[in-house]
Protein backbone atom coordinates (compact mmCIF):
# COMPACT_ATOMS: atom_id res chain seq x y z
CA UNK A 1 0.00 0.00 0.00
CA UNK A 2 1.48 3.35 -1.00
CA UNK A 3 2.49 6.15 1.34
CA UNK A 4 -0.72 7.95 0.42
CA UNK A 5 -2.71 5.27 2.26
CA UNK A 6 -0.34 4.74 5.20
CA UNK A 7 -2.76 6.18 7.78
CA UNK A 8 -5.92 5.17 5.94
CA UNK A 9 -8.73 3.27 7.59
CA UNK A 10 -8.13 0.36 5.21
CA UNK A 11 -4.57 0.09 6.54
CA UNK A 12 -5.62 -0.26 10.21
CA UNK A 13 -4.57 -3.91 10.36
CA UNK A 14 -1.09 -3.12 9.04
CA UNK A 15 -0.74 -0.25 11.51
CA UNK A 16 -1.53 -2.64 14.36
CA UNK A 17 0.79 -5.33 13.05
CA UNK A 18 3.60 -2.81 12.57
CA UNK A 19 3.20 -1.70 16.20
CA UNK A 20 3.27 -5.32 17.38
CA UNK A 21 6.38 -6.13 15.32
CA UNK A 22 8.11 -3.00 16.58
CA UNK A 23 7.34 -3.87 20.21
CA UNK A 24 8.79 -7.35 19.62
CA UNK A 25 11.84 -5.80 17.89
CA UNK A 26 11.08 -7.65 14.65
CA UNK A 27 12.14 -6.59 11.17
CA UNK A 28 9.98 -6.95 8.08
CA UNK A 29 11.44 -8.81 5.10
CA UNK A 30 9.97 -8.64 1.60
CA UNK A 31 9.33 -12.15 0.27
CA UNK A 32 8.34 -11.99 -3.39
CA UNK A 33 7.37 -15.67 -3.57
CA UNK A 34 4.60 -14.97 -1.06
CA UNK A 35 3.81 -11.44 -2.30
CA UNK A 36 4.16 -10.39 1.33
CA UNK A 37 6.40 -8.88 3.92
CA UNK A 38 7.02 -11.24 6.81
CA UNK A 39 8.48 -11.01 10.28
CA UNK A 40 9.24 -14.15 12.27
CA UNK A 41 8.39 -14.08 15.97
CA UNK A 42 9.08 -17.81 16.45
CA UNK A 43 9.00 -20.95 14.30
CA UNK A 44 5.27 -21.18 15.08
CA UNK A 45 4.38 -17.48 14.70
CA UNK A 46 4.94 -15.64 11.45
CA UNK A 47 3.54 -12.17 10.89
CA UNK A 48 2.66 -11.24 7.33
CA UNK A 49 1.55 -8.16 5.46
CA UNK A 50 0.27 -9.05 1.98
CA UNK A 51 1.70 -6.82 -0.74
CA UNK A 52 -0.91 -7.71 -3.32
CA UNK A 53 -3.62 -5.26 -4.24
CA UNK A 54 -5.64 -4.81 -1.06
CA UNK A 55 -8.62 -6.81 -2.30
CA UNK A 56 -6.44 -9.78 -3.31
CA UNK A 57 -4.89 -10.51 0.10
CA UNK A 58 -6.00 -14.12 -0.15
CA UNK A 59 -3.27 -14.87 -2.70
CA UNK A 60 -0.52 -14.04 -0.22
CA UNK A 61 -2.30 -15.71 2.70
CA UNK A 62 -2.80 -18.92 0.72
CA UNK A 63 0.84 -19.00 -0.45
CA UNK A 64 2.09 -18.52 3.11
CA UNK A 65 -0.32 -21.11 4.53
CA UNK A 66 0.70 -23.62 1.87
CA UNK A 67 4.43 -23.09 2.31
CA UNK A 68 4.38 -23.18 6.12
CA UNK A 69 1.65 -25.87 6.21
CA UNK A 70 -0.68 -23.76 8.35
CA UNK A 71 -4.32 -24.82 8.65
CA UNK A 72 -7.05 -22.21 8.29
CA UNK A 73 -7.91 -22.64 11.97
CA UNK A 74 -4.43 -21.38 12.92
CA UNK A 75 -4.59 -18.22 10.82
CA UNK A 76 -5.37 -14.88 12.47
CA UNK A 77 -6.25 -11.87 10.32
CA UNK A 78 -6.14 -8.33 11.62
CA UNK A 79 -8.26 -6.00 9.53
CA UNK A 80 -10.43 -2.92 9.32
CA UNK A 81 -14.16 -3.40 9.90
CA UNK A 82 -16.61 -0.89 8.50
CA UNK A 83 -19.53 -2.45 10.40
CA UNK A 84 -17.95 -1.56 13.77
CA UNK A 85 -17.66 2.02 14.94
CA UNK A 86 -14.21 3.50 15.41
CA UNK A 87 -12.81 2.34 18.72
CA UNK A 88 -14.62 -1.01 18.75
CA UNK A 89 -12.63 -4.22 18.54
CA UNK A 90 -13.96 -7.74 18.13
CA UNK A 91 -12.39 -11.12 17.68
CA UNK A 92 -14.50 -13.53 15.68
CA UNK A 93 -14.14 -16.94 14.13
CA UNK A 94 -15.66 -18.51 11.04
CA UNK A 95 -17.95 -15.99 9.48
CA UNK A 96 -18.78 -14.42 6.18
CA UNK A 97 -16.82 -11.57 4.65
CA UNK A 98 -19.66 -9.10 5.37
CA UNK A 99 -18.74 -7.47 2.07
CA UNK A 100 -15.06 -6.91 2.97
CA UNK A 101 -13.29 -7.60 -0.34
CA UNK A 102 -9.97 -8.57 1.27
CA UNK A 103 -11.70 -11.11 3.52
CA UNK A 104 -13.67 -12.43 0.53
CA UNK A 105 -10.35 -13.02 -1.22
CA UNK A 106 -8.92 -14.91 1.77
CA UNK A 107 -12.03 -17.09 2.10
CA UNK A 108 -11.97 -17.85 -1.63
CA UNK A 109 -8.23 -18.67 -1.75
CA UNK A 110 -8.23 -20.76 1.45
CA UNK A 111 -11.44 -22.58 0.56
CA UNK A 112 -13.30 -21.53 3.71
CA UNK A 113 -13.70 -18.89 6.38
CA UNK A 114 -12.84 -20.88 9.49
CA UNK A 115 -10.04 -18.63 10.73
CA UNK A 116 -9.79 -15.98 13.44
CA UNK A 117 -10.29 -12.28 12.76
CA UNK A 118 -9.27 -9.31 14.84
CA UNK A 119 -11.82 -6.83 13.53
CA UNK A 120 -10.82 -3.21 14.10
CA UNK A 121 -13.73 -0.80 13.84
CA UNK A 122 -13.40 2.10 11.43
CA UNK A 123 -17.05 3.01 11.05
CA UNK A 124 -18.30 6.58 11.06
CA UNK A 125 -21.81 6.58 9.62
CA UNK A 126 -22.00 10.35 9.04
CA UNK A 127 -18.72 10.57 7.13
CA UNK A 128 -19.36 7.32 5.26
CA UNK A 129 -22.80 8.53 4.17
CA UNK A 130 -21.28 11.69 2.69
CA UNK A 131 -18.40 9.91 0.92
CA UNK A 132 -19.54 6.37 0.12
CA UNK A 133 -17.89 3.24 1.52
CA UNK A 134 -15.02 2.87 -0.95
CA UNK A 135 -13.84 6.46 -0.65
CA UNK A 136 -14.38 6.42 3.11
CA UNK A 137 -12.12 3.41 3.81
CA UNK A 138 -9.30 4.95 1.79
CA UNK A 139 -9.46 8.21 3.74
CA UNK A 140 -6.88 8.85 6.43
CA UNK A 141 -7.95 9.00 10.04
CA UNK A 142 -8.58 12.55 11.18
CA UNK A 143 -6.39 14.20 13.82
CA UNK A 144 -9.34 13.95 16.20
CA UNK A 145 -9.58 10.18 15.59
CA UNK A 146 -5.86 9.39 16.01
CA UNK A 147 -5.96 9.07 19.85
CA UNK A 148 -8.74 6.46 19.48
CA UNK A 149 -6.73 4.69 16.77
CA UNK A 150 -3.73 4.56 19.12
CA UNK A 151 -5.83 3.03 21.90
CA UNK A 152 -7.23 0.37 19.55
CA UNK A 153 -3.74 -0.51 18.31
CA UNK A 154 -2.50 -0.82 21.91
CA UNK A 155 -5.49 -3.00 22.89
CA UNK A 156 -5.10 -5.13 19.76
CA UNK A 157 -1.49 -5.78 20.63
CA UNK A 158 -2.39 -6.69 24.21
CA UNK A 159 -4.95 -9.18 22.87
CA UNK A 160 -2.44 -10.68 20.42
CA UNK A 161 0.05 -11.16 23.26
CA UNK A 162 -2.64 -12.68 25.48
CA UNK A 163 -3.77 -14.97 22.67
CA UNK A 164 -0.21 -16.14 22.06
CA UNK A 165 0.35 -16.91 25.73
CA UNK A 166 -3.07 -18.21 26.83
CA UNK A 167 -4.73 -19.27 23.58
CA UNK A 168 -7.03 -17.28 21.37
CA UNK A 169 -10.20 -19.01 22.57
CA UNK A 170 -9.55 -17.77 26.11
CA UNK A 171 -8.96 -14.27 24.77
CA UNK A 172 -12.24 -14.25 22.84
CA UNK A 173 -14.06 -15.26 26.03
CA UNK A 174 -12.80 -12.07 27.69
CA UNK A 175 -14.26 -9.69 25.10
Amino acid sequence: MGKRYLLSRHNFGFLSLDAFASKQDLCWQKKNKFEAEIAVLSPEVILAKPQTMMNNSGLAVARLAGFYKVSRQDIWLIHDELDLSLGRLKISYDGSSAGHKGIESVIRELGGGDFYRFRLGIGNSKLEASLGSEEFVLRSFTKKELPVVGKVIKRTNELIELSLSDGISKTTDQL
